[in-house]
């Protein structure tokens, strides 16, 4: 009989996990040390206040192609061999919510995710910040 879990097996008492913050210039970092034997993960979030109204629409299909694109330098197949070499790949979604119950009042914020060896740190950046630097969106 394999292992398995039960509902008893599972703590009730939430553990919360120290965090340290800081900035990269005007950004605000939170820095979570945790055992991930190697690995390093980064989540991104950019809020959606500034996008334009008749823009909004197109959100979720910008979140689903913008992991599929190419940059001004490499064609979105040579980049996503070049991503996939070093990291995860990049994961994006659009998340929303409403802290009232006025749902006009909604927050909006864009998620990009990867993760990578943590030898793999430099060249990891090197590409999600050219991914984010330079898209192209041309067919």
């Amino acid at each position: 009989m394999l292992p398995s879990l039960g509902v008893a097996d599972i703590d009730r008492n939430i553990e919360f996990v120290d965090f340290n913050k800081s900035y990269i210039g005007p950004v605000r970092v939170s820095w979570y040390a945790q055992p991930t034997n190697g690995i390093s993960h980064v989540r991104v979030k950019l809020g959606l206040k500034s996008v334009p109204a008749e823009l909004r629409q197109y959100l979720p299909l910008f979140g689903e192609l913008f992991s599929k694109i190419g940059t001004k330098n490499y064609s979105a197949a040579d980049f996503s061999e070049r991503l996939l070499a070093k990291t995860n790949g990049v994961e994006c979604a659009i998340d929303k919510f409403a802290l009232t119950d006025d749902v006009s009042e909604r927050e909006e914020f864009l998620f990009l995710s990867t993760a990578f060896l943590d030898r793999n740190a430099d060249a990891a950046f090197d590409l999600f910040s050219e991914l984010l630097a330079t898209p192209n969106f041309d067919p």
